[in-house]
């Protein structure tokens, strides 16, 4: 993921990469590197039916 104008140091384009030792951003532009301290988390996300889904959905059945 690219986040663009986001480095602290010189404005520049800031990349998002992983590598053995974790997650970390670094700047295309001036080589800024920061780790990125990424944690699990254990709240699973509740289940959302897309809205295409539900539309699709409610045609078939007054078709």
């Amino acid at each position: 993921m690219i986040y663009f104008n986001a480095c602290p140091k010189c404005h520049g384009d800031l990349m998002m990469n992983q590598d053995g030792y974790g997650s970390f951003v670094s700047c295309l532009q001036c080589g800024f590197m920061r780790d990125i301290d990424v944690k699990p988390s254990t709240v699973k996300a509740p289940a959302v039916t897309p809205i295409w889904y539900a539309e699709e959905e409610s045609l078939a059945k007054a078709a």
